[in-house]
C-alpha cells in the first residue's frame, strides 16, 4: 500500500505545535457571553470531503502565565523577523538570476 512520505514528519510536527499549545495555553470551551455557559463542543461533526476535518467550533485560549505569554509573543516577532529577511534574500537573489530553477534541482 502506498503511504505519503511526509507522513511521518506531518505527524511529528503535530504532535511539537500540540505540545507547544499546551505548554502555552490552557484550551478550554468558550463562555457565551450572554447566557454564561460554556458553549459545547460539536464532537460528531465533520465534512464528508476525502480530508475529513471536524466542523469549526469556538474554544478560548487563555496564556497560562504573563511569562508564558510574553514567551509566544518574543517567538513570534522573532519568526516574523526570520521570514522577512529570507524572503528579501530570496528577492534579492531572484533579482540577481541566483536563484534555483526547477530543472536545476538534482533529486
Amino acid at each position: 500500500q502506498r503511504q505519503c512520505l511526509g507522513m511521518s514528519l506531518t505527524q511529528d510536527e503535530l504532535i511539537v505545535a500540540c505540545g507547544a499549545l499546551a505548554w502555552a495555553y490552557n484550551l478550554k470551551r468558550k463562555v457565551d457571553p450572554v447566557t454564561g455557559r460554556e458553549i459545547e463542543v460539536p464532537t460528531d461533526k465533520c465534512n464528508s470531503l476525502l480530508i475529513v476535518k471536524p466542523d469549526p467550533f469556538e474554544m478560548a485560549f487563555e496564556p497560562r502565565s504573563e511569562a508564558r505569554k510574553a514567551d509566544v509573543i518574543r517567538e513570534w516577532k522573532m519568526s516574523e523577523a526570520k521570514d522577512l529577511e529570507e524572503r528579501a534574500a530570496y528577492a534579492k537573489a531572484a533579482a540577481l538570476g541566483q536563484t534555483k530553477k526547477f530543472d536545476d534541482i538534482v533529486i
